[in-house]
């Protein structure tokens, strides 16, 4: 059986951000990261895709399973293609107009978006395949 392999760890931007700290009062200049989990829920379940009731159910479970897998210190996610056609899905159609202009992705996110449409395919034992849960962590 073939599953798409999705690296959920985050990463750091080229840019660095400049703040006081609120213990020290210290003026403090730090790497952004790239909040990969947190970014791919917003994409699976953002209303403009206006998903049909049961692909949005399926994106819910999805992005359950992908906070449940960052919660637990998982970097990859298993995906079968059903799965994957739902993030590729709100990956490609993303980008939109709204009525204050044109939204997109920016230079921070070609991580992700290269992440998510030059997947690796790897091939897995259909029994050895274990689904993490989809209910929330508490």
């Amino acid at each position: 059986m073939k599953a798409k392999k999705l690296c959920i760890k985050d990463y750091e931007l080229e840019h660095e951000v400049t703040a006081v700290d609120e213990k020290t009062g210290e003026t403090v200049t730090k790497k952004v990261t790239y909040q990969v989990v947190a970014s791919l829920v917003q994409l699976l379940v953002n209303p403009r895709l206006a998903l049909p009731v049961g692909d949005y159910l399926d994106a819910t479970d999805l992005a359950r399973r992908l906070k449940t897998a960052r919660l637990v210190g998982d970097e990859n996610v298993l995906l079968d293609s059903k799965e994957y056609e739902l993030l590729k899905n709100a990956v490609s159609k993303f980008p939109g107009q709204t009525q204050q202009g044109p939204v997109g992705f920016s230079e921070s996110d070609a991580e992700l978006v290269s992440r998510v449409l030059r997947i690796e395919e790897v091939e897995v034992d259909e029994s050895a395949v274990l689904k993490m849960p989809t209910k929330p962590i508490q």
